[in-house]
């Protein structure tokens, strides 16, 4: 992702095309995991800014759209629960709302004390 998002922006500041195909089929390969990084959907954003091409936008926005099933709203922090997690959510942290929280990975800790 990375490097074709600097491949885009360096035709956008020398206002040129030369990487546009292989930015173009880097987007359109649809070969994304969203669960690894949303960062596909910023790099599809870039590249869109730069080539306009509908296949980046098309990224960018379901790459959103993941994301977005995984923050809390606030309908949902004031409930304490939403359908993307199956455990009840803290509605504050300190004082402020878990609205707009956004979970990535879900892990679970176990610690065990060992006691002296």
């Amino acid at each position: 992702g990375p490097f074709y998002t600097q491949a885009a922006e360096f035709d956008r500041l020398t206002n040129q095309t030369k990487y546009k195909d292989v930015v173009t089929a880097y987007f359109e390969s649809d070969s994304f995991d969203f669960g690894a990084t949303l960062g596909y959907g910023y790099y599809a954003m870039l590249a869109y800014a730069t080539y306009e091409e509908q296949s980046m936008l098309d990224l960018a926005i379901r790459s959103w759209n993941v994301g977005r099933y995984y923050t809390i709203s606030s309908d949902q922090a004031s409930a304490g629960t939403m359908s993307a997690k199956s455990f009840d959510l803290a509605k504050t942290c300190g004082d402020a709302s878990m609205a707009g929280g956004t979970f990535w990975v879900t892990l679970i800790l176990t610690f065990k004390h060992s006691g002296s």
